[in-house]
């Protein structure tokens, strides 16, 4: 179609399972996915510079930012991204700059189950579910990285409220 930038990315590798795509203020579209031309497979978030190919036809190399096989990138903010890992055991909310610098531990919970965090739309702030109360609810906290506050609590009969791990194929927004 004529005047419609064409995405292609030069790899000669596959790419597999790719998921959770986000576009970033800089023009980097990261997202997760696995490299399955080696073994063992090279998971983890990639990244691809797409300011250049929006201009043109060029082609798109996508680079591996972080090993995290398990991310789940929930939202992105300026040149950061806010995603769901359990890196250092339990589900965690996490930020990190789009070229894979800035690892940030927002939720910093070993007893607790936190996730899908969502910037606030000024990018200060952060919240994210979590369970550290005993109950879902959603918190709060600076992307300076101050100790996360409790919101409000979640009805007991959303997904969440039962135990189950569903809550990690969900996503919440912050809108103006």
């Amino acid at each position: 179609m004529a005047g419609v930038p064409t995405l292609r990315f030069r790899q000669q590798r596959t790419r597999q399972n790719n998921g959770y795509p986000l576009i970033t203020g800089d023009g980097t579209l990261v997202y997760r996915a696995c490299d399955n031309s080696s073994t063992p497979a090279v998971c983890g978030i990639y990244g691809a510079d797409l300011s250049a190919s929006l201009d043109s036809e060029a082609d798109v190399s996508a680079v591996q930012i972080d090993e995290d096989s398990m991310a789940i990138l929930s939202d992105a903010h300026a040149q950061r991204i806010a995603f769901t890992s359990q890196r250092d055991g339990n589900w965690e909310a996490y930020l990190m700059n789009s070229n894979g610098t800035g690892l940030k531990n927002l939720s910093n919970s070993a007893t607790s189950n936190d996730g899908l965090p969502t910037f606030s739309p000024d990018g200060k702030w952060v919240v994210f579910i979590s369970d550290r109360s005993g109950e879902w609810a959603v918190w709060g906290v600076a992307v300076d990285g101050d100790t996360p506050q409790k919101v409000f609590n979640l009805p007991k009969w959303t997904p969440w409220g039962t135990g189950k791990q569903a809550w990690i194929t969900e996503r919440i927004s912050w809108g103006p």
